[in-house]
């Protein structure tokens, strides 16, 4: 059977009916099967080819691993929350879309504009409105044309009339550990198959 052509989750999903578990052993793959033998050498190559994407998209925020629904803590705005941040911290449906929302009412076209407290959700929320196109389009906007001294600071992508906008300013000022966690589920947003990028000055970006 040939796997490369597979999505991650498709991929890791054919190895999970023949009982093979694929799982994340730090920034490693550990690999466990019912019987010996059923580890291939065809396999190992298939898993260390795709090593980046498989550990990415183990690693991307599934709806499972969305924080739950309070109940009963309180907002920083003192009213009851209705969701956590990525780090745990309650929001209320406001203060949760307040920065999108105001953001996304500047123009029809954007659909969503990531916050700092909730970028893995973000991410996990753009991901799965893109799954179904076959082509997108990425724009990088930075602080100047140096690529190895100036820094992005969005990342918009979508189709003419509906985008999204990642906003990186954040990620500077974030711990390494968070800074590897929002490297891994870009990663896997912009790793995934079937999907063809367009934009201008690619090679820049």
């Amino acid at each position: 059977m040939k796997t490369q052509t597979l999505s991650p989750a498709m991929f890791l999903q054919g190895l999970q009916d023949q009982g093979i578990a694929v799982t994340l052993a730090g920034d490693r793959l550990k690999i466990e099967a019912p019987r010996k033998g059923m580890i291939t050498p065809e396999l190992c190559e298939q898993l260390a080819r795709r090593k980046a994407e498989l550990i990415a998209h183990l690693s991307a925020p599934s709806i499972s691993d969305l924080p739950p629904t309070p109940n009963g803590d309180i907002c920083q705005c003192q009213r009851p929350a209705t969701c956590y941040s990525d780090q745990g911290d309650p929001f209320c449906e406001d203060c949760r879309n307040q920065a999108s929302r105001t953001q996304c009412a500047a123009s029809s076209a954007l659909v969503r504009v990531t916050s700092a407290p909730f970028f893995l959700q973000d991410v996990a929320g753009i991901t799965e409105w893109t799954q179904n196109y076959q082509s997108l389009v990425v724009d990088l906007e930075t602080t100047g044309i140096h690529e190895h001294l100036d820094r992005v600071v969005a990342i918009t992508l979508g189709k003419p009339g509906k985008v999204a906008i990642l906003d990186m300013r954040p990620y500077y000022g974030l711990p390494a550990e968070e800074q590897a966690t929002w490297r891994e589920v870009l990663h896997y947003l912009f790793h995934r198959d079937g999907i063809t990028w367009i934009g201008h000055n690619l090679k820049f970006d």
